[in-house]
This record gives structure tokens, C-alpha cells and sequence, in this order.
């Protein structure tokens, strides 16, 4: 049975000098691990701050947070809550990632 995954999900709870990535991620048709990759675009947060575009992707078996200027194979934000093959749940820094 395949699943069928939500075509957004919201992260919250990341602390001040990472709260642009407090955002709606949108389903893309990107694949990693054989699970869906979910993008933030790059903006400008209070119209004067860039925010580097992001990724949440599984990655080696693991959910990361995935930054576009990043060549590193993991980022320092990744799920630490166990339980769910799922991106949502608890992440570094304080971060939750949920359905929405």
C-alpha cells in the first residue's frame, strides 16, 4: 500500500536566529530514501532579511533539514524523535515539524 503523503507540512518552534525556517514546506516531486522531499523557497522575511531555500528529505534514514548552499551530506537540524517513519514530530533546536 502506498502512502499518501500531505502536500504541505509546517515547521514551528525553531529559535530566533533560524526563524525563517518556521514555514509551510510544499510537497515537490522529489525523492530521497523513497520518501517525498518538501521545499521552502527562498524569500525575504519582513521584506529586508534573506532566507536561504530549504529541503526536508530523508537521508540515509533519517529526516535533515537541508539548506540550497549546503554540499554537506546531512544538516546540523535533523529529526530526533523516533517512533515514525515520518518527517513529522521533534527536531533539533526545540523544532516540530507537523501535518498541516
Amino acid at each position: 500500500m502506498e502512502i499518501e503523503w500531505p502536500k504541505k507540512i509546517k515547521m514551528s518552534g525553531l529559535p530566533f536566529m533560524l526563524q525563517g525556517w518556521n514555514c509551510e514546506f510544499y510537497l515537490t516531486s522529489e525523492t530521497s530514501d523513497n520518501a517525498p522531499v518538501y521545499r521552502l523557497d527562498p524569500y525575504a522575511l519582513y521584506w529586508m532579511i534573506p532566507i536561504i531555500g530549504v529541503k526536508i528529505l530523508k537521508y540515509n534514514g533519517n529526516w535533515v533539514l537541508q539548506r540550497d548552499c549546503d554540499d554537506a551530506e546531512f544538516s546540523f537540524i535533523q529529526k530526533v524523535s523516533t517512533g515514525s517513519d515520518y518527517p513529522w514530530g521533534t527536531w533539533s533546536y526545540g523544532a516540530h515539524v507537523m501535518e498541516h
